[in-house]
């Protein structure tokens, strides 16, 4: 289904498309089409390009526009979002060291260090010290437990959703993007109302929870509900999906 557009999108498309069909787990450093590189470290990391540039589960975004990246992982996004507008700022935070690094050499190796602010950690419901439940795929680490099977724990630096912002003066969202693995819910039940007021859409992926007896989306869309937000693209039906949600 979506030959085609890896053709179009990734240059150097066969051993991307041998990667991400598990034909191969050979990782290398992918060529765009639209000028970007990527390095992965994992072959699951191929997930982002598809899911970003392929899929385009996120969407596009305006030149000038100003984005915080929670859960940055590879730097897929926050490429993107450099690329499409030499006058964006992203705020790009991501919790797990190893992922730091290859999110650096992302950033690095495309000459987007003026536009994308890395910041080392986590969003959560409060600033402080939590342990990341540590997984074997490189896309499946979180801070709640249960979500996935865990091998580690480390601890991390937190940050409030106000704290993120007030630190890095962002006075007006754009765009907050959200893949964290289950930490949407703390972030958004704990975030002031005059926080979520700045910000003018929220993409997220939603995630099951494994202790809960009702399915959580539908309580969170309904709290985002009740602050302004109206779902604009993707649905609450799934398991877990990406939805956007926009300040009406």
């Amino acid at each position: 289904m979506y030959l085609p557009t890896i053709v179009r999108t990734v240059e150097n498309w066969w051993p991307f498309l041998k990667l991400y069909i598990g034909f191969d787990e050979q990782c290398r450093t992918f060529r765009l089409r639209n000028g970007l590189a990527i390095t992965l470290n994992q072959a699951v990391e191929s997930e982002n390009i598809a899911t970003t540039f392929i899929k385009k589960e996120y969407g596009d975004v305006p030149n000038g526009a100003v984005v915080i990246d929670i859960g940055a992982s590879i730097g897929d996004f926050a490429l993107l979002a450099a690329r499409q507008g030499k006058q964006t700022r992203v705020i790009a935070v991501e919790p797990m060291p190893a992922t730091v690094e290859l999110l650096e050499r992302n950033i690095r190796q495309n000459n987007a260090g003026g536009q994308v602010t890395i910041i080392p950690g986590a969003v959560a419901g409060a600033t402080g010290t939590q342990m990341l439940m540590v997984s074997d795929s490189a896309l499946s680490h979180t801070l709640v437990a249960g979500v996935y099977q865990a091998v580690d724990q480390i601890p991390i630096q937190c940050f409030s959703l106000e704290d993120l912002m007030d630190q890095h003066q962002v006075h007006h969202c754009d765009i907050l993007k959200m893949d964290c693995e289950g930490a949407e819910y703390e972030i958004m039940y704990n975030a002031a109302e005059e926080t979520l007021k700045k910000i003018k859409e929220i993409r997220f992926e939603y995630h099951p929870l494994p202790s809960a007896t009702l399915h959580p989306i539908h309580q969170l869309v309904q709290h985002l509900h009740g602050l302004g937000f109206r779902i604009v693209n993707g649905t609450t039906k799934e398991r877990n999906a990406v939805i956007w949600m926009r300040q009406e």
